[in-house]
């Protein structure tokens, strides 16, 4: 009896090991679940984000000093400097940033909603009509945060397609994207 006893133990500990095993998998790999969410905090100068499996990028809220707010944003996050590559723009404003207490929420049906302390919707990101919902989000090692369908794991949305300031390697800059015009500015001096 004692020797079945401690076989069934073993077995439950192989499992549970296991579950572990791919619960760290899912957050290591960059991927986060529908459901998850992160709320902009005063209390430490980066609040918790959402790490790319290498830990190159982070996606969730930066303080942003010497102004009272945070933005949602991707930045780069083994360095010092902690650049900002992409940011969420607000309804409110064109520098997205929001007051602490905001909080973002990956969901199925919208994908990413941003909400201030009281609950309103200050941003979320533009899914197209399908029928598919979001299965989970995707922050890979180029930076790009990808929100990945439940039927095949196709971006629904991502950052690389919805740009702000700042272009990365392996990012494609698509014209007349969502409605936006690339334009070139030349400067001309005179020869004389």
């Amino acid at each position: 009896m004692g020797v079945i006893s401690c076989w069934i133990l073993q077995v439950v500990l192989v499992l549970q090991l296991q579950v572990l095993v791919v619960l760290s998998q899912n957050i290591i790999s960059g991927s986060v679940p529908v459901g998850e969410s992160l709320t902009a905090s005063e209390s430490q100068q980066f609040s918790s984000s959402w790490l790319s499996p290498s830990g190159d990028f982070a996606f969730g809220f930066r303080k942003i000093q010497p102004n009272d707010g945070f933005t949602l944003s991707i930045w780069f996050d083994k360095i010092p400097d902690k650049t900002i590559v992409w940011y969420a723009q607000t309804v409110n404003t064109t520098t997205g940033l929001v007051p602490e207490g905001s909080k973002v929420t990956l969901t199925a049906d919208r994908g990413l909603v941003l909400t201030d302390p009281g609950g309103q919707q200050l941003w979320s990101s533009s899914l197209p009509q399908t029928r598919s919902s979001v299965s989970r989000g995707l922050i890979t090692d180029a930076g790009n945060l990808r929100l990945l369908s439940e039927d095949s794991d196709v971006a629904l949305w991502s950052s690389f397609a919805n740009p702000t300031d700042t272009l990365l390697p392996s990012q494609l800059l698509f014209a007349f994207a969502h409605g936006s015009m690339l334009y070139k500015r030349t400067y001309y001096r005179n020869p004389s």
